[in-house]
């Protein structure tokens, strides 16, 4: 099924994922923003509630989050 994700955790742990890689490609030299919209913004806060964000993190934007 196009769309169809069975279990978010899989979306927040490859967000972690990609975070980090960046995060080490610059070395942790810039802030980290992190932007989401729709499933991406729901994506966004779960990621942020898991507390796995790199020192440098500095916030979530957040449009039109896909939340009930």
């Amino acid at each position: 099924l196009g769309g169809f994700v069975g279990d978010f955790n899989y979306l927040k742990e490859d967000t972690l994922a990609f975070i980090n890689l960046v995060n080490e490609l610059y070395e942790g030299k810039y802030p980290i923003f992190h932007y989401g919209h729709s499933m991406g913004g729901m994506t966004n806060i779960l990621s942020g509630l898991s507390g796995k964000y790199p020192e440098n993190y500095r916030g979530s934007i957040i449009l039109c989050p896909a939340i009930k």
